[in-house]
């Protein structure tokens, strides 16, 4: 996940927000495969109204964690076929 670069979906509920990204990785014998990696996070406005991420999550947060867990899991198992050797 290099800097600047965007991830290729998110799902966002209430507060909650999960990013894939997607990565080539090559195998000790050269081989390359496909590496979807899922990044999760809380965003809230602290005291002086600034967006910050949290990486902990309210009893509140539950519901909308498990659904964004849920659709990333899902694009990540539909997908990751069609990236195979990139």
């Amino acid at each position: 996940m290099a800097q600047g670069n965007r991830p290729i979906m998110e799902f966002r509920a209430g507060s909650v927000r999960a990013s894939i990204w997607h990565d080539g990785a090559s195998g000790e014998s050269g081989e390359t495969f496909s590496v979807f990696s899922v990044r999760i996070e809380r965003r809230y406005k602290d005291a002086e109204g600034n967006w910050q991420t949290a990486s902990s999550f309210r009893r509140r947060d539950l519901a909308d964690l498990e659904l964004v867990v849920f659709k990333a899991r899902e694009y990540v198992s539909l997908n990751e076929r069609n990236h195979e050797g990139e």
